[in-house]
């Protein structure tokens, strides 16, 4: 037997429309909750929403931002914002620091802050 999924009713944001002048709702779909024109299929304007980065510290190769970004399966690693012009990533979080022996990036490894390059442990 078949069971039939109930539709939640769209909720209004209080937003107009920026192409048709209607109502802007909450919809669910796939994905995830997003907002859309209350006017479907007629308006198929949606709302982009900005998605935030997380500024973790300054690349040591071309001193760009290190953000920590996800893989396709949904592993968190660490990567240089001016990619590909800098390819620098790593899979630990990096602290900020910088190594006294290779000036490269120190990075938080099983709660142990060392280095990648030269395996210099704080």
């Amino acid at each position: 037997m078949l069971f039939k999924q109930l539709k939640k009713e769209p909720e209004k944001t209080g937003e107009v429309c920026p192409d048709c002048g209607s109502d802007l709702v909450i919809r669910s779909g796939k994905y995830g909750e997003f907002t859309a024109c209350s006017n479907y299929p007629t308006c198929k304007y949606i709302k982009k929403e900005e998605k935030e980065v997380a500024v973790v510290a300054k690349c040591p190769k071309c001193e760009h931002d290190i953000v920590a970004r996800r893989t396709k399966k949904g592993k968190t690693f660490y990567g240089c914002s001016n990619y590909p012009k800098c390819n620098y990533a790593t899979w630990y979080e990096p602290t900020g620091e910088i190594c006294p022996q290779c000036k490269n990036l120190l990075v938080n490894k099983n709660k142990t802050i060392l280095c990648e390059e030269c395996g210099y442990v704080k």
